[in-house]
């Protein structure tokens, strides 16, 4: 798959569950760029394939959620190898940030300095409860680990008196 196969004046209008799909797998990273991205109801932007070498970037003029019952759940995004970017000058307000979505995170979204014409749309507030988990039970892991190493030298620099 190819970057900039939507026309950049377009106008995408998602609806009903529709999802907006970057296939950029095994890391190539795709970049697309439209002028105006409409949620109807409920729709999903999936960020699948970038890496941190190779971002899939999505740079819209305006984003709009029209009504209260209008959602946009953004899957597979990863901080800094992913970018939602928005004109500074058509930025979504408070209400409709609150209605976009990360998977992964508590609900909502905010505005990030990206470039002196961009904002970037991010999560909110920090991971979920078990994002967490995830996080401390793998340095739980670590630490055994290291702990054990650190024992084992011990024990072999006493075998070695």
């Amino acid at each position: 798959m190819q970057s900039h196969q939507i026309a950049d004046s377009a106008t995408v209008t998602l609806d009903r569950g529709a999802v907006f799909a970057f296939a950029g797998e095994g890391g190539v990273g795709l970049t697309e760029k439209i002028h105006t991205l409409q949620v109807e109801r409920r729709a999903v932007i999936n960020f699948a394939g970038g890496t941190l070498a190779r971002a899939n970037v999505l740079e819209t003029t305006q984003v709009l959620l029209p009504t209260a019952d209008d959602t946009l759940f953004i899957r597979n995004w990863i901080e800094f190898s992913d970018y939602f970017l928005v004109s500074r000058a058509f930025a979504p307000n408070s209400a409709a940030l609150s209605r976009i979505w990360f998977e992964g995170w508590d609900p909502g979204a905010k505005l990030r300095d990206y470039n002196t014409s961009h904002w970037e749309i991010v999560p909110f507030a920090a991971p979920e409860p078990a994002t967490y988990g995830a996080l401390l039970g793998t340095l739980g892991i670590a630490v055994i680990v290291w702990g054990k190493r650190q024992n084992g030298r011990r024990t072999s620099e006493c075998a070695a008196k």
